[in-house]
């Protein structure tokens, strides 16, 4: 047990988790297309336009995990959450360290 009890010290801490969801709606307006241009582009180089996946209505399921070890101020958190609508599949993943100075 002292071994084990020695290997696994670093594990305590503050655990927090976290459930999200949301329901997304586009309720007026259709138009997904941004028209940008770099900052340093020469004159008379146009704009380009960057068309969005146009989902109308999708559902969004997530959850995260962080955990702030015991006499240290950094936190470490790990996220997922995902995007169902209109025929389209979404996935996203995230992963934070986040030590105070």
């Amino acid at each position: 047990y002292y071994w084990v009890h020695r290997l696994l010290e670093w594990t305590d801490g503050t655990y927090r988790g976290e459930l999200t969801g949301r329901w997304l709606r586009v309720w007026k307006g259709d138009d997904r297309d941004l028209y940008a241009s770099f900052a340093s582009a020469p004159a008379g180089s146009g704009d380009f336009r960057s068309t969005g996946l146009g989902i109308e209505q999708a559902f969004e399921l997530g959850g995260r995990l962080t955990f702030q070890p015991l006499e240290f101020r950094g936190v470490f958190g790990l996220g997922y959450a995902f995007q169902l609508g209109d025929g389209t599949t979404v996935h996203r993943g995230t992963l934070d360290v986040r030590i105070p100075f």
